[in-house]
């Protein structure tokens, strides 16, 4: 017996090592907190702001597929021809529209991003540099078809690969390839419209689909990470055996599994929505505090959100805001003619001061119906 408890003593020792050596995951959403009841938007935020985009023939806005706020410009891209530029105050400033096969022309915006002084369109297997008036600079060939485009400094270059065996590349300012990492999978292929997250001196890469499961990027390092330790929270393998078995379909057949629909972050915090069911959730985490919270989208839901700022179901003024990148805060997107709507189903609320800004606003905006896009942007406190 006292040889048999010694050979198990030896054994659970040699287990806590191992344990100890492996190194533990990291999960950036922790101890994430429930809010209960009905949480007012205005409440949680520490700053917001509703921009209307000037109206005119030449700025009218199409079907957005992203935002970038750089130098305190918003830059639109949008159907995959033009990049708009408005000023902080909404004010047209001009834009870059090269659709052609000359010099400094694009056949499509597949991506685009601004960093600095610099302005550049992803075109497949071509990146377009412009300034920031939009005179074009210069070309660079790529090696490869990417779908999604993140400058680096130094003339770097951070891109998703169309198809190749590894799905993110760096490049240099000419093209050349410096590296390759992350095996290509059939989710990864999803593409999405921003796929690049920079955040805590990391660029982050949703592993996936709907996965929890993170790969990121700083300088020539990379590692993995998990946002958070939910069990019900679809991990890599999971999504990658349920596609393989079911196509992308998966999500009606799994309702209950926790699906990360977007991630997006602003200097300070990360966001992101997840849906399970009939349920859809807001996380936030703010890095300073290292404070995480989880808010409802839908009614019905414990913690629901109440948008009290644009009358309209968070699910829609929150929305758009994984297409928005900034380092000042979050960019959503509200569709004038849905604020017109929200506010006449809100009479009841024509005494309170944020209704009479939003009417003010949307008088400002012109015919809801024909009047470019205001955005929303804000930051948690």
């Amino acid at each position: 017996m006292k040889k048999r408890g010694l050979l198990w003593l030896m054994a659970a020792g040699c287990l806590a090592a191992c344990s100890e050596a492996a190194p533990e995951e990291e999960v950036l959403f922790a101890d994430v907190a429930d809010e209960s009841g009905v949480v007012k938007l205005s409440e949680v935020l520490s700053f917001h702001a509703l921009v209307p985009l000037e109206t005119t023939e030449e700025s009218l806005v199409g079907e957005v597929m992203k935002i970038v706020k750089e130098n305190g410009m918003y830059y639109l891209a949008y159907d995959g021809r033009n990049i708009l530029m408005f000023d902080g105050a909404g004010k047209y400033r001009g834009q870059i529209d090269r659709i052609g096969a000359g010099p400094g022309e694009y056949r499509h915006v597949v991506d685009f991003d601004v960093l600095g002084e610099r302005i550049a369109v992803l075109d497949a297997d071509k990146v377009y540099f412009y300034t920031l008036e939009g005179d074009f600079v210069r070309t660079v060939a790529l090696p490869f078809l990417g779908t999604n485009l993140k400058l680096l400094p130094e003339g770097k270059m951070l891109l998703c690969t169309s198809r190749e065996d590894k799905a993110i590349a760096v490049v240099d300012s000419t093209g050349g390839e410096i590296a390759r990492y992350l095996d290509f999978t059939e989710p990864i292929a999803l593409r999405k419209l921003q796929a690049f997250v920079p955040y805590d001196g990391r660029i982050f890469f949703q592993n996936g689909a709907y996965t929890a499961d993170l790969w990121w990027y700083a300088d020539g390092k990379e590692g993995t990470a998990r946002l958070l330790d939910d069990e019900n929270a679809i991990g890599t393998r999971q999504e990658q055996q349920w596609v393989a078995q079911e196509g992308f379909e998966y999500p009606q057949n799994h309702t209950e599994a926790l699906k990360v629909n977007g991630l997006t972050a602003c200097a300070t915090q990360m966001a992101f929505a997840a849906l399970a069911g009939d349920r859809a959730w807001l996380y936030v985490l703010d890095f300073p505090s290292g404070r995480a919270v989880r808010y409802g989208l839908l009614p019905g839901m414990e913690g629901v959100l109440e948008d009290d700022i644009t009358y309209l179901d968070p699910a829609v003024s929150l929305g758009m805001m994984t297409i928005g990148a900034s380092q000042d805060g979050f960019v959503s997107l509200v569709q004038p003619y849905l604020l017109a709507e929200a506010l006449e189903n809100h009479r009841s609320r024509e005494n309170e001061l944020a209704y009479a800004a939003a009417k003010e606003l949307l008088a400002r905006a012109g015919d809801p119906q024909q009047a470019n896009p205001i955005l929303f942007e804000f930051r948690f406190k």
